[in-house]
């Protein structure tokens, strides 16, 4: 376990000093800088680290094999030295960048001139002078190369001119030509001249095309980034109104559903208004219906403490008047205000202080006639377009057919329970006359098998309805403990089967006496036809009258001119006995 952890420490760490030399990986110190810089970077890197190991290994050659020359041993010492910068170089790179570029490009031109002060023209030293221009041109630009190149150029031409003038000895060594003739120094100067100028500009142009294709490349991202964000906002708006879009949209279907669901006006209204509010994103929602008179719209519900506050005050605004739902109302048409600063009709409610946009939209039921109108306001400016004005106004023409279905239905119920109050009381009248005309009408059934009660008997009192108006009870004593659902079931039915059975025999009782006295009256008829002198009618109308069962006893009187009494011909009739007091009577 011990051992498995130290391996994955190290290679942790392994793995650090791997990307702290990475090339690909530039330093802290370079956050921010341009694109060349960076390639330019990396150049150096991967140079540094290249020429390091190879130095690093011909160090380590020639540190074996011995330097027993002297001047072998002068020249060891100095790629040793070399080494070191180039390692140095490598590892530190906290170094600014333009101290370890100045570095690479130093290390072969200083190698280049110790060659040819040893050798003379030799190609070793060409190559190291070649190699200095180039790698100063790569790393920090033609124009520092141009000056390696410049200063190697008249290092040459002084030295070959010094050696020339005997006042530098001739260098030996591998020589490729005679150092003695002026002409040798000329051409090796040309020579280095033309390879060095065609190596420093091909690799400028290299690098320049590569830093202008990075700039190209840059600014195609930087636009595709751009277009790309602008597309993302675009698409951010476009789902953001799609969903604000649906949320409406589902708003209006839960409106659909309150409307069908609800039919007490104030509970209908207030619904709505909540889930407009809610669902739009708005600061009030209010409904004004128009009063009796016409004259005003009153305001009905109001969402929030605003409108709890305008209701208690019962606020109403004047129909066609200085406002916005007074002159919707009037004009039968939506009235929108984006700046309600703006807007000349508005009206400034102390309630509503942060309203900025304001719609009213009519309330319009059957034939044209306005039931009220509906405010909507909004915290911001420009807060509705055509589609919200579509939208909510889809959702106030349902509003109205709410109301107008709320109102039948509430004059429906009024109409109701009065037809209800009216048949309580023709059944209350009819069964006192009932009554009335059969006297007591309680019955008593009790069982001997019951005579002695246990204690377990309760009472138990069931009504007989008629359309729920009470028209007598049935009174029982039970076993109570004994009692089962589907006894209790069993006795309800028998009450509600005996009330329905009561109504009808006293229905039927009703008709036969209707039936009996249509016949006493066609009777009446027939005899008032065979009389042929008034006292004749008279008496016959007397005798019908009084063999009623709850007369009494009867009078008719004829009154004259001077409203006094007369009699048809002097004689009395009722008690056997004419008192020629012009009135007819039976007791």
């Amino acid at each position: 376990m011990g051992r498995s952890c130290h391996c994955r420490r190290w290679g942790k760490f392994m793995k650090r000093i791997l990307n702290y030399f990475n090339p690909n990986n530039p330093p802290k110190s370079l956050k921010g800088a341009d694109d060349i810089t960076i390639w330019r970077e990396k150049i150096l890197q991967s140079i540094l680290l290249i020429a390091s190991g190879l130095g690093l290994t011909g160090f380590i050659i020639g540190y074996l094999n011995g330097m027993t020359i002297i001047q072998a041993r002068n020249v060891f010492y100095a790629f040793s030295i070399a080494v070191a910068g180039l390692v140095i170089t490598a590892t530190f790179r906290i170094i600014p960048f333009k101290t370890r570029a100045s570095i690479l490009p130093l290390l072969p031109f200083a190698a280049g001139i110790f060659a040819t002060t040893q050798v003379g023209l030799s190609a070793n030293a060409g190559i190291f002078l070649i190699a200095s221009a180039l790698l100063a041109t790569i790393v920090m630009g033609l124009g520092t190369g141009i000056i390696y190149l410049v200063g190697e150029i008249a290092l040459i031409i002084g030295y070959g001119t010094m050696v020339n003038l005997k006042m530098l000895p001739v260098p030996g060594g591998n020589i490729l030509s005679d150092p003695s003739q002026p002409i040798s120094w000329i051409m090796w100067a040309v020579f280095l001249l033309l390879i060095s100028s065609m190596l420093l500009f091909s690799i400028n142009q290299l690098v320049n095309g590569l830093g202008k294709s990075i700039t190209q490349q840059k600014a195609l991202i930087y636009t595709v980034e751009r277009e790309r964000e602008v597309l993302r906002e675009e698409v951010k708006k476009q789902t953001e109104d799609l969903e604000r879009r649906l949320s409406q949209l589902r708003t209006v279907a839960e409106i659909s559903s309150e409307i069908s669901k609800t039919l007490e006006i104030e509970d209908l209204l207030r619904k709505v208004i909540d889930l407009v509010r809610i669902n739009f994103g708005l600061y009030y929602v209010g409904v004004f219906l128009i009063d009796e008179v016409g004259e005003y719209a009153v305001l009905r519900s109001g969402t929030g403490d605003e409108g709890k506050q305008m209701l208690a005050r019962n606020h109403k605004l004047a129909v066609n008047g200085p406002s916005m739902i007074g002159w919707a109302t009037g004009k039968k048409e939506p009235r929108i205000a984006l700046d309600v600063g703006a807007e000349a009709v508005h009206f400034n409610n102390p309630f509503l202080p942060y309203t900025r946009s304001e719609m009213a939209l009519p309330i319009i039921g059957k034939n044209d006639h306005v039931i009220g109108a509906m405010t909507i306001q909004s915290y911001k400016h420009n807060a509705f377009d055509n589609d919200d004005v579509i939208i909510l106004n889809n959702i106030s023409n349902a509003l109205a057919v709410a109301i107008e279905n709320a109102e039948l239905f509430q004059k429906s119920q009024k109409d109701l329970e009065e037809i209800e109050m009216l048949n309580k009381a023709f059944i209350q009248k009819a069964w006192s006359e009932t009554i009335l005309q059969s006297g007591d009408m309680t019955y008593v059934y009790e069982s001997e098998q019951n005579s002695i009660k246990s204690k377990s008997f309760e009472n138990l009192t069931v009504p007989l309805l008629i359309r729920d108006q009470k028209i007598g009870e049935i009174e029982m004593d039970l076993d109570m403990e004994n009692l089962s659902e589907e006894d209790t079931n069993f006795i309800q039915a028998i009450s509600a089967q005996t009330a329905l059975a009561l109504e009808g025999a006293r229905l039927l009782e009703q008709s036969q006496r209707q039936a009996l006295q249509e016949q006493k009256i066609n009777e009446l008829s027939a005899e008032f036809a065979k009389a042929i002198r008034v006292d004749e009618i008279l008496k016959i109308a007397l005798q019908e009258l009084a063999n009623l069962p709850l007369v009494s006893e009867v009078s008719i009187h004829i009154q004259g001119e001077d409203n006094s009494y007369i009699s048809p011909n002097g004689n009395g009739y009722g008690n056997g006995n004419g008192n020629g007091n012009g009135r007819e009577q039976v007791n």
